[in-house]
């Protein structure tokens, strides 16, 4: 049973990550050179972006049954839907094993991303922040209980910083509307991609 510190510490880290997105938005509103950045970012933005990283869950009993520390990956390529900012469709893979028991979530999702206002991003880099929305394609098994397998949907905040080479950072919330084998797929995902 997960204790109160332990429920103030993952309350505190989702409305961080939700902070950090916001002041992050508002900055982008505010910055008088927001839209030189808007129509410069897609100059640096590939088509495709390969990240490889580590999932943190929120939930106490998926932690219990998995561990703190799941591996993740997840590939994004731009999409034409057009609106503000750039627009990704990403699948993203998660694994998790323990005890004979087996956790998959593919997550599917398509997202807007943009680029805060930085006319030096060529030399220093550059901030994004974003969110969106994924179906969930969850599976577990084993451990002598029956398989389960659902598509919950979900929504997710995201905020990285891509260096002026091809390598960049992310942090990405997920949260999801429903558990599959008493266990979440909510949680921090930290990634560090490629530009391909």
């Amino acid at each position: 049973m997960r204790s109160p510190r332990t429920e103030r510490i993952t309350t505190r880290r989702g409305l961080a990550a939700a902070i950090v997105v916001l002041g992050a938005g508002f900055i982008g509103i505010c910055a008088p050179d927001a839209a030189h950045a808007q129509a410069s970012a897609p100059s640096i933005v590939p088509h495709f972006r390969l990240k490889l990283g580590i999932f943190d869950p929120a939930d106490s009993a998926t932690r219990s049954a998995f561990g703190k520390i799941l591996p993740s990956g997840e590939i994004d390529a731009q999409v034409p839907v057009g609106g503000n900012g750039i627009s990704l469709l990403s699948v993203g893979y998660t694994e998790g094993r323990r005890d004979g028991r087996n956790f998959r979530d593919i997550p599917v999702g398509l997202s807007q991303v943009t680029y805060a206002g930085n006319p030096a991003s060529g030399l220093t880099g550059n901030i994004y922040y974003g969110g969106g929305f994924a179906f969930h394609f969850m599976h577990v098994s084993g451990g002598g209980q029956p398989s389960e397998s659902k598509k919950p949907f979900g929504a997710f905040i995201q905020v990285g910083y891509q260096s002026p080479l091809s390598y960049f950072i992310e942090a990405k919330y997920n949260l999801v509307s429903a558990s599959v084998g008493g266990v979440k797929a909510n949680g921090l995902v930290l990634y560090l991609g490629k530009r391909l």
